[in-house]
């Protein structure tokens, strides 16, 4: 869990999500030697990925929608620089939302961050 971590994609700071979540994977391949044995190459250890879901303003969704077409990003994270990738999963206005002052409407949104190796 993120907590009160603050998370920044190309310098910019996001709201903080109000759930979130991080799994990690390792990127490996398996060939077989002439011999029958198997060779693992591991190309990547505990490469991680975050889940996040947030409320925002149009203004948000809207950079968040941009973030999403884009092949690379740096994420901030405790001080840590990660090159990322990320991917708007959805987007649901709230109801009745529409009609607030200075946007678009209010949304939740959910969206996935990607570490990809160097």
């Amino acid at each position: 869990m993120l907590g009160k971590k603050y998370i920044k994609l190309n310098g910019i700071a996001i709201p903080n999500p109000i759930n979130d979540s991080i799994q990690y994977e390792n990127v490996e391949t398996v060939n077989k030697s002439e011999a029958g044995t198997d060779l693992v190459n591991v190309s990547l250890l505990g490469k991680r990925s975050w889940n996040l879901t947030a409320n925002c303003s149009s203004y948000w969704k809207k950079k968040y929608e941009a973030f999403g077409k884009l092949t690379q990003m740096v994420m901030k994270l405790e001080g840590e620089t990660i090159p990322v990738r990320v991917r708007l999963n959805s987007a649901d206005m709230v109801e009745n939302s529409a009609n607030v002052p200075n946007t678009d409407g209010l949304y939740v949104v959910s969206l996935t961050i990607y570490e990809f190796g160097e």
